[in-house]
């Protein structure tokens, strides 16, 4: 099933007031430094672990299910009846229907989106584990993203302003009740919690998307090297 979403409503706003990192290969390093040449991705995109590996690659990105167990529902009795199975049974109040120990669960995708991520721990071996050789160390994190959404929403390839979240790195698959509730897009395996991963997410304003490739000299100056031990 297919959630329509509203990024800027449903995902979490993260104000990055340190350095972040991003891990690259030194060509790509060097130019981000250099000249404020970088690639924003795509939420699908990071969907090819055969591409991407699967340290950076996850085949089930931008997925989630929700699911309840509850023993006894009575539809006579509203208290007793959760609002997953509410929404996927068509019954009206009242009707005399009893179901007991019956598996709900709904599978939700969120629609493609513009991805730029970025670490906020510098580490060799996050690095190393990532495939890369080079890291570039974010000094000015506000001004960096700033630039970034600006360009994304003057040349009009967004719907909105960006919003820059943490992902959070939980199982895919989520109770009804859970405290906590992370959008499709923030999700990660938690087997990939030491990378401590940040997401820049655009809405693009039409589709199908595709990676794109800019140079903003603006950036220049936002960035340096980190020479890692």
């Amino acid at each position: 099933m297919e959630e329509k979403y509203s990024w800027h409503n449903v995902l979490r706003r993260c104000v990055a007031m340190k350095p972040l990192f991003k891990y690259l290969r030194r060509a790509h390093a060097l130019a981000l430094v250099e000249r404020g040449a970088l690639r924003i991705g795509t939420l699908y995109g990071y969907q090819d672990t055969e591409k991407h590996g699967l340290e950076v690659g996850d085949a089930e990105e931008g997925t989630k299910s929700t699911y309840s167990d509850d023993p006894h529902i009575d539809w006579k009795r509203p208290e007793t009846v959760n609002q997953l199975a509410r929404s996927m049974i068509s019954a009206p109040p009242g009707t005399d229907l009893i179901i007991e120990d019956c598996l709900f669960e709904q599978d939700e995708r969120c629609p493609d989106a513009f991805v730029y991520s970025v670490s906020s721990v510098a580490d060799e071996v996050v690095m190393r584990r990532m495939k890369y050789d080079a890291c570039v160390a974010i000094m000015h994190p506000e001004r960096f993203f700033h630039v970034l959404s600006e360009h994304l929403l003057v040349t009009g390839r967004v719907i909105g302003r960006p919003v820059l979240v943490e992902c959070v790195y939980q199982g895919r698959r989520v109770h009804y009740a859970a405290p906590r509730t992370a959008h499709p897009a923030q999700i990660k395996d938690p087997k990939h919690a030491y990378q401590r991963e940040l997401r820049m997410i655009g809405e693009p304003s039409e589709t199908p998307i595709k990676p794109l490739l800019m140079e903003l000299r603006a950036l220049v100056g936002c960035c340096e090297l980190r020479a890692l031990p």
